[in-house]
């Protein structure tokens, strides 16, 4: 995996923020604004990568979240 990119608030286009992950697969992006976001792992040229599960859907309120693991079906390039 390359890159995990968050889409929103209510929107799958407006990219809120990204993050690569580190050399033992972990992340951190800062707290985006409360709404709804979808979370999505990207590979090489932001090509979508083929993961269990595709996307997460997550609502924000006040705090974050440390549950939101994604498995690569295959190679992350």
């Amino acid at each position: 995996m390359k890159t995990l990119v968050i889409f929103g608030p209510g929107s799958i286009v407006h990219e809120q923020g990204r993050s690569a992950p580190g050399a033992d697969g972990a992340w951190r992006l800062p707290l985006p604004p409360p709404g709804v976001y979808r979370l999505v792992p990207l590979g090489e040229a932001s090509r979508p990568l083929r993961c269990e599960p595709n996307f997460y859907t997550v609502e924000v309120k006040d705090r974050g979240r440390n549950d939101l693991d994604f498995r690569v079906l295959g190679g992350a390039d």
